[in-house]
């Protein structure tokens, strides 16, 4: 089976990455309602916790995949929905500014850039908050999320970091947005 969507169809970057603007939209609007109804409204909130995850997920693909069509320059785009896969087939450069981004993004990565830790072992580096790829590191964490919060009833003790993903949803549109400017 082929690995990309058929070339008869067009596929606009801008507008794929307008509409995961728009999921992001529609992913804080849910959260911030997901408190004010949690005491008089608990399928609201269940639905909430169940489907921000899932609509964040798709929003990141959708960015990842923008970039990816505009980058190669082609009418379509890796039929995957692993986000990991779809960042590692962005241009090394493409990877690097975003990564860049979400360093200066996240307080947490903020020693991930310091001299002193260049040569510091990377098991010790990562106990001390330090990365150099933030971005990938919270892809791979919630690179299935679509899968696994679809059948939320399923499972127990599962975990969703909404701000870790809205932060590597907005560096991504950030920078494609800006990069599309220049």
């Amino acid at each position: 089976m082929d690995d990309n969507k058929s070339s008869d169809s067009k596929f606009n970057p801008d507008f794929m990455m307008e509409c995961a603007q728009s999921l992001k939209g529609v992913c804080e609007e849910l959260d911030k309602r997901k408190f004010e109804k949690m005491k008089t409204d608990t399928n609201l909130f269940l639905g909430t916790i169940q489907t921000v995850p899932i609509i964040m997920s798709l929003a990141i693909e959708i960015a990842l995949k923008a970039w990816l069509i505009r980058e190669q320059e082609k009418n379509s785009f890796p039929h995957i929905h692993d986000l990991v896969e779809l960042f590692d087939r962005l241009k090394p450069t493409t990877k690097e500014t975003l990564e860049v981004r979400m360093r200066n993004l996240s307080p947490d990565t903020f020693w991930g850039d310091q001299p002193s830790l260049i040569n510091v072992d990377p098991d010790f580096q990562e106990m001390l908050g330090a990365t150099m790829d933030p971005l990938r590191k919270v892809l791979d964490a919630h690179r299935n999320a679509e899968m696994h919060f679809r059948n939320l009833y399923e499972k127990e003790g599962i975990s969703f970091d909404k701000s870790e993903m809205d932060s590597a949803l907005t560096v991504i549109i950030d920078a494609y947005w800006e990069k599309r400017g220049a």
